[in-house]
């Protein structure tokens, strides 16, 4: 019996590979029977923790354990094994895949099929042994098996602490192997297991320094099984595998990035006075506050229409802030503008006729001399009093 308990960050042997890292603590041994192996295999379990009953969900803490032997007749030899069984029928959080072409569990005695997969070859019942009676693991038509793990029952990716598997008739020392892979698909380390010829074999992997496991490959020997494929050491070797124990898979757990709506203000355009709306503004004024009324019975001339519709169009655009702002400019300003202002006015008190403007009426609409003498010179034919 050999049987090592080893650091694998410390470990000087041969059988773990350059690429593990971190604080990997390998359980291995092999022997000639299970009661060679058991010691280490009880040590591996109670460094996992209890055994987790086969439900969906996970739990915080724990292991989860496949030894084959539940297994109905239907999906064992010579019939093929699904390969999410162990995560849909027996929910344990596992599923297989493979280069070759399936997976198959060994038959029972009572099942009438030839045991230890002799129903592939008859060689085998004589090489192969189990750990925990009666049924043994393989895929078919390769030698590599791929893991992955999963929440129980679900199709959630998760994540292992550590994992481990019996093997039976490893003739060939660093050959079959487990390798780890994270989540993101890097290597955490090849462990080789012990060789026994015709015995058992088992090696368990815990990584305790945060590392997480989300798919491993076991490599078995170096042949896969086949009717004219013969274990015949050093050039074949065939090897397959009984217990397989991990510690319980558990989701991964990433960050989802949250987009956050910030709030963002919406440019309104505020009106502004273009160069012809000052133009109208001043030409409105008071005319606009006092004779709205007067100037909308006017039929005239045409400038009195524009006139009026650009005021009242101003006025309900502009409000009567503009007026009372216009009529807070300067007194100069006022009287600046307020002759050609008073003229219009005049003039459509006249009808419209520019030589008709009587010089009362720039008086009524608030004029002064100076005004009057503004208003001859721009409209003509006004007579002085």
């Amino acid at each position: 019996m050999r049987s090592r308990l080893v650091i694998a960050a410390l470990l000087g042997l041969g059988f773990v590979s350059s690429t593990a890292f971190g604080a990997a603590v390998v359980y291995s041994a092999s022997g000639a029977d299970p009661a060679s192996i058991v010691v280490t295999v009880d040590q591996y379990r109670t460094a996992l923790g209890t055994l987790n009953p086969n439900v969906a969900g996970s739990f915080p803490s724990g292991r989860r354990e496949i030894n084959w032997d539940g297994v109905p007749d239907a999906l064992s030899a010579p019939n093929n094994l699904p390969a999410d069984f162990f995560n849909v029928n027996s929910p344990r959080g596992v599923v297989f895949s493979t280069p070759g072409t399936g997976f198959q569990v060994s038959s029972t005695v009572a099942s009438g099929v030839p045991v230890r997969f002799g129903n592939i070859n008859v060689t085998y019942p004589n090489i192969f042994q189990t750990f925990s009676p009666q049924r043994l693991f393989t895929a078919l038509g390769s030698n590599v098996l791929d893991i992955n793990f999963f929440v129980p029952g679900s199709n959630t990716p998760a994540t292992t602490s550590g994992f481990g598997a019996v093997f039976t008739d490893v003739d060939l020392a660093s050959t079959t192997s487990i390798q780890f892979f994270d989540g993101l698909g890097n290597g955490l380390g090849i462990f080789f297991v012990p060789a026994f010829n015709n015995g058992l074999s088992f090696i368990g992997v815990l990584f305790n320094a945060g590392e997480r496991v989300a798919r491993v490959r076991i490599t078995n020997g170096n042949a896969p099984l086949g009717p004219a494929t013969n274990d015949n050491p050093p050039g074949v070797d065939v090897v397959v595998m009984d217990d397989f124990i991990y510690s319980e898979p558990q989701g991964v757990v990433t960050s989802t990035p949250t987009s956050t709506v910030t709030p963002t203000s919406t440019a309104t355009a505020t009106p502004t006075n273009t160069a012809a709306d000052r133009d109208a503004d001043e030409h409105r004024g008071h005319y606009a506050d006092q004779h709205r009324d007067s100037d909308s019975d006017q039929h005239g001339d045409s400038d009195s229409d524009q006139h009026r519709d650009s005021d009242s169009d101003l006025d309900r655009r502009n409000g009567d802030s503009n007026a009372r702002r216009w009529r807070r400019r300067s007194s100069a300003g006022r009287r600046s503008d307020s002759f050609c202002r008073h003229a219009r006015i005049a003039r459509a008190r006249s009808g419209g006729r520019r030589s008709a403007l009587d010089p009362a009426q720039v008086e009524q609409a608030g004029t002064g001399k100076a005004d009057r003498t503004r208003c001859r010179r721009s409209c003509g034919r006004t007579r002085r009093n």
